[in-house]
């Protein structure tokens, strides 16, 4: 899928296309739901309650079980990086542009700014950070405003709310910045 037609696929859907990160993580996390799944079925099966060894199978049941729902809780934050929070501006894409990333450039710590003005597109990279590799900021012109979305840079597990910080701040420092 070429970028023109991720940009309408986002604009009409409000979140991004599937790509090949999100299919290796459903992919991955399919296969180890079902191996946890068998497992756990296995080592339930042989509880007993008189047993001396149901100890030791809960031992590794009860850790199966929480690896699981943490499977689950990733496939959710992976689910939910996809989605585009919609921004409404009462300007034109190109004053507006330049509010976009001046308040980028004030509260991200960013690393790269591209722009393609033919494709109402913005990307923005911040920099590495202690608890982030570094996120991908993406704005997208619409008729009403702008779509903001972040995603981590590269393909980390965990994002500890970078993204959504990021594109509350974002949002917050762009109304911020148009009411004056």
């Amino acid at each position: 899928m070429n970028t023109l037609d991720r940009i309408h696929y986002i604009k009409k859907n409000r979140k991004s296309p599937l790509s090949f990160d999100d299919y290796f993580c459903y992919t991955l996390a399919v296969i180890l739901s079902c191996l946890i799944i068998y497992l756990c079925d296995g080592i339930a099966l042989g509880i007993s309650l008189h047993d001396y060894s149901t100890r030791t199978k809960l031992t590794f049941l009860i850790p199966l079980l929480l690896l699981f729902g943490l499977v689950v809780i990733l496939v959710l934050g992976a689910r939910r990086n996809r989605r585009f929070e919609e921004l409404e501006l009462k300007t034109t894409f190109e004053s507006s542009k330049d509010i976009i990333i001046s308040a980028a450039q004030k509260i991200l710590n960013v690393s790269n700014i591209s722009i393609n003005d033919e494709l109402g597109l913005i990307i923005i990279y911040t920099k590495m950070s202690a608890l982030s590799w570094g996120e991908k900021v993406t704005v997208i012109n619409t008729d009403k405003g702008v779509l903001i979305n972040s995603r981590p840079d590269s393909s980390q597990l965990v994002t500890l709310y970078h993204d959504s910080r990021n594109i509350k701040r974002l949002s917050k420092e762009i109304n911020k910045t148009k009411c004056n």
